[in-house]
C-alpha cells in the first residue's frame, strides 16, 4: 500500500481515519454498518481501501450509496 497507514479516531468520529497517501496528500476513509467509505478516491486510496476491506472483511459504499465487490469494480 502507497502512503502511510491511515490514523484511527481523528476528526469524524472513532472509526474515521485521516490517511496521509494519495496525489493530493490527505484523504480520509470511514466505517460504519460494515462498509467503508470515502469520497473522489483517486488510484492510490482505492489500493488502500482494498487493504482496508479485505482486513476489515468489509465491503465498500460509493457516496451516492452505490455497492462495491470486494474488487471495487461498480456493481451492475
Amino acid at each position: 500500500m502507497e502512503g502511510s497507514e491511515p490514523t484511527l479516531g481523528c476528526r469524524n468520529g472513532p472509526y474515521s481515519a485521516v490517511w496521509r497517501g494519495g496525489s493530493d496528500g490527505e484523504g480520509w476513509f470511514d466505517w460504519s454498518n460494515g462498509d467503508v467509505y470515502t469520497t473522489d478516491p483517486d488510484e492510490a486510496a482505492v489500493e488502500e481501501m482494498r487493504g482496508i476491506v479485505e482486513r476489515l472483511d468489509a465491503g465498500v459504499r460509493g457516496e451516492d450509496g452505490e455497492t462495491y465487490p470486494r474488487n471495487l469494480s461498480p456493481e451492475v
